[in-house]
């Protein structure tokens, strides 16, 4: 036996692709189906070609493995969000292991011929960088930089 179809509004929190911040999104979405009560298909709101299932994901921050967590994922597109309360628990996880606020706004000074750019203490530590240590920059576009660690 089929449900009635209804409109709905859900409340999703969801990571951004670049991993910087967390933020709100509401979606809108025609209930389609719920199947045994354990998980219900939504069509998805970014390609809308698949439906959102619930899946377990596991989520990486800053390259770090931060856990697997209940999620829904596109099965077209392979979007993933996270209800709020499973947001929470992945930014207090990233908060304990110190991962949070790790960009930096900083100034490029000089140092005789040449410019500076000083890397806060909290960001060198996280990737382990000495003083005196050899890294590698390379230009990604003429407003990125990219400091290769060896």
């Amino acid at each position: 036996m089929k449900n009635q179809f209804r409109s709905e509004t859900f409340k999703w929190y969801f990571p951004h692709r670049d991993c910087r911040s967390y933020c709100e999104r509401t979606t809108s979405a025609r209930k389609e189906s719920f199947h045994n009560g354990v998980s219900a298909f939504y069509r998805c709101t970014n390609c809308g070609k698949g439906t959102y299932k619930k899946k377990k994901s596991p989520y990486n921050f800053l390259g770090e493995e931060i856990g697997v967590f209940d999620a829904l994922v596109c099965t077209h597109c392979q979007e993933t969000l996270f209800e709020s309360a499973v947001s929470d628990q992945i930014e207090a996880e990233v908060k304990r292991r110190g991962l949070w606020g790790l960009r930096a706004r900083t100034n490029v000074a000089k140092v005789g011929n040449a410019l500076d750019v000083r890397i806060p203490k909290s960001l060198a530590e996280f990737l382990s960088l000495k003083q005196g240590q050899e890294v590698i920059l390379e230009p990604l576009d003429k407003n990125r930089l990219q400091v290769i660690v060896e």
